[in-house]
C-alpha cells in the first residue's frame, strides 16, 4: 500500500492551468459585454464610462485593454501549441520548451513559435475546428514541428526563402491536421503528428538534390571526437532522445524539455525518459546483432549519443504510459508501450539505412499499430468533460 501511494503521488498530474486561460477569457469577454451594453444604452453613464463608450479617450483605452487581453490569450494558445508536441497543454511548459529550443539556436525557438501561430490561425480561419481545440493548442503543434524541421534541415543561405517556406508549410499543416483527424478518426485513431510527417516528408524528398539549399538527411559533418559506451553515453543519449522530438540538440535544453513535461505530468516525463532509453538500447542491440560487435561507425555512435535513435520511442511510450489515454498505474500500459518503443526503433533504423527522412513517422506507425491491437489489458482513462468556458459571440483565435 505504501509503495502504491508513493507511486500515485509521483505520477499524479500537476494540471493544465485551464484556470489561467479561463481568467483571461473572462476578462476579455467581460469587457466586450460591457462595451456592447454601453453602446446599446442598457447601462448607466458611470458604467458606460468604465466600458469606454462615452468619449474618444475612454474608447481608445477600451480597445487598448481588449488588444492586451487578446494578445494574452493568443500567447497562451501558442505556448500550449508548443507543449502539445509532447501531448501537454500548459503555457509554462510551452515557454520552457521554447527556451530549450533557443539554447540549441535562437532562431529555432522563433521558427517553432511562428509555426504554432500560423498553423493555429490558418486552421481557425480556413477550417474552423471546435473552439476548444484551438484554445488547448491542438491545432498548433504540427506547425511547431514543421517550423522546426524547416529551420533544422534548410541551410542558412536560404535567406528569406526559408522563412517563407516555413510559413507556407505551417499554414498547410494547420489545414492538413484537421484532415488527418477526420480520416484517422474513422478508425478510432488519434492523428498525432501525421500532418507534419506528410508535409515534411514531401518537402524533404522533393528538394533532396545537390542544387537545393538544404542540409539533407544523407549529409552532415562527420564527427571527429571519439564516442565511448560509458555512463555519459547512455545518460546523454536518453535525455537528448526526449528533446530531439522537437529538434533540441543541447543537454541543458533537454533537461528543460523533461522539466516542461514534468510540470504537466510526472507520469509523462517518466514515460518519455523510459521510452528514450528503450529506443536507444533497442537500436544499439539491433545494430550490434547485425554487425557482430559494438564497434559501430563513429557517426552512428555520435547520433546515438545525441538522441537521434530514441526520440520516436520516447513519444510512443508517452502515448501509452504518460497518463493521457491509459492508466499509467497499470503494468499493461508500460508493457504495450515498451513493445511500441521497440517497433519504433526498428522502423527508425530501417528508414535511416534506406536513406530516407525519418521525422516522427516511426512514432506514429508504432503507436497506431499498438492501438489497433485493442488490448483488453489496458484501462482507458475517462475523457475530461469539455466545457466551452467563456464562449461568447466574439470569437477569438
Amino acid at each position: 500500500m505504501a509503495t502504491n501511494a508513493l507511486m500515485n503521488m509521483f505520477l499524479t498530474c500537476t494540471g493544465d492551468m485551464k484556470g489561467l486561460q479561463s481568467w483571461i477569457l473572462s476578462h476579455l469577454n467581460e469587457d466586450s459585454d460591457r462595451k456592447r451594453k454601453g453602446n446599446d444604452g442598457t447601462v448607466g453613464p458611470t458604467e458606460m464610462q468604465e466600458a469606454g463608450g462615452d468619449n474618444g479617450d475612454d474608447e481608445e483605452t477600451f480597445y487598448l485593454k481588449k488588444i492586451q487581453w487578446e494578445l494574452l490569450i493568443t500567447l497562451d494558445i501558442v505556448l500550449r501549441g508548443v507543449s502539445q508536441v509532447f501531448l501537454c497543454s500548459n503555457p509554462v511548459s510551452g515557454l520552457l520548451i521554447v527556451i530549450s529550443c533557443c539554447l540549441t539556436h535562437p532562431s529555432l525557438g522563433g521558427y517553432c513559435v511562428l509555426g504554432a501561430l500560423i498553423s493555429a490561425t490558418t486552421a481557425r480561419m480556413m477550417v474552423a475546428p471546435p473552439r476548444q481545440e484551438t484554445l488547448w493548442g491542438i491545432t498548433g503543434y504540427n506547425g511547431v514541428l514543421t517550423g522546426g524541421a524547416i529551420f533544422s534541415f534548410f541551410r542558412e543561405d536560404g535567406g528569406y526563402s526559408r522563412m517563407f517556406v516555413a510559413c507556407w508549410l505551417a499554414s498547410l499543416t494547420g489545414v492538413m491536421s484537421s484532415s488527418a483527424n477526420r480520416l484517422l478518426g474513422q478508425f478510432g485513431l488519434p492523428a498525432f503528428t501525421a500532418a507534419f510527417n506528410f508535409i515534411a516528408l514531401a518537402i524533404l524528398l522533393a528538394v533532396d538534390c545537390d542544387a537545393a539549399h538544404v542540409v539533407t538527411f544523407r549529409g552532415g559533418a562527420e564527427p571527429t571526437d571519439g564516442v565511448l559506451y560509458d555512463l555519459e553515453f547512455f545518460v546523454l543519449g536518453t535525455i537528448r532522445g526526449v528533446s530531439q522530438f522537437i529538434f533540441v540538440d543541447d543537454t541543458m535544453g533537454a533537461c528543460l524539455v523533461i522539466l516542461a513535461i514534468c510540470l504537466y505530468s510526472r507520469a509523462a516525463a517518466c514515460a518519455a525518459v523510459t521510452g528514450s532509453l528503450i529506443g536507444l538500447l533497442s537500436c544499439l542491440f539491433l545494430l550490434d546483432a547485425a554487425g557482430g560487435s559494438l564497434d559501430l561507425e563513429l557517426s552512428v555512435r555520435h547520433d546515438m549519443k545525441n538522441g537521434l535513435y530514441g526520440y520516436c520511442s520516447a513519444g510512443t511510450m508517452v502515448v501509452f504510459a504518460g497518463g493521457f489515454m491509459y492508466d499509467p498505474f497499470k503494468t499493461a500500459s508500460w508493457g504495450l508501450g515498451a513493445f511500441g518503443c521497440t517497433l519504433a526503433a526498428l522502423m527508425q533504423v530501417m528508414m535511416m539505412n534506406m536513406g530516407v527522412p525519418v521525422c516522427t513517422l516511426p512514432f506514429c506507425v508504432a503507436s497506431w499499430a499498438m492501438l489497433l491491437a485493442h488490448s483488453k489489458q489496458l484501462t482507458t482513462l475517462s475523457a475530461p468533460e469539455v466545457k466551452d468556458e467563456g464562449a461568447t459571440s466574439d470569437d477569438t483565435i
